[in-house]
């Protein structure tokens, strides 16, 4: 799964897993987002769309929308898959309470009330790097989707 063959303007949808996903889920899970994209249609168009696993955790789905727009219903659609994702898998995908960062080079998912706590007390600091999944573009996605926190949304609530 490649995005790169899409424009930095593509939009793109984050899910993030509460969990990392094993080697075997995230190549089962390519196949059906694979299969998925290849044949996504908003109002009979195909759209020109792709998907990638970032870190065994995000789940990206991106749609060049200069070709054509994804629709409500395509979105809809798109939703739909990522709910069977997450049965078929026993993983959460839509948990949008979950603060994703880096500790140790590893990828750490708490709650916010959590991750709001590691801040008080130091374990997060301004320079751990966040995962931002409100980017909205395939460009956002390659500069802004891990940042420092002191660069981050979360620095604003802070």
């Amino acid at each position: 799964m490649d995005l790169s063959n899409l424009p930095d303007s593509s939009r793109v949808w984050i899910y993030q897993s509460h969990r990392e996903l094993t080697p075997n889920e995230v190549s089962q899970i390519e196949v059906v987002l694979s299969g998925f994209t290849s044949s996504w249609k908003a109002h009979g168009q195909l759209l020109q769309a792709s998907s990638a696993i970032l870190y065994n955790r995000f789940l990206v789905l991106s749609v060049n929308e200069q070709h054509a727009a994804a629709s409500g219903c395509s979105i809809d659609d798109s939703v739909r898959v990522l709910k069977e994702v997450g049965e078929k898998f026993g993983v959460d995908l839509f948990n949008r309470m979950l603060v994703c960062y880096m500790h140790e080079e590893n990828v750490v998912c708490d709650p916010m009330h959590d991750f709001w706590a590691k801040r008080k007390g130091g374990v997060v600091t301004d320079e751990t790097l966040v995962f931002d999944t409100t980017v909205q573009t395939l460009g956002a996605l390659k500069q802004n989707f891990l940042v420092t926190f002191k660069k981050s949304w979360h620095s604003e609530m802070w």
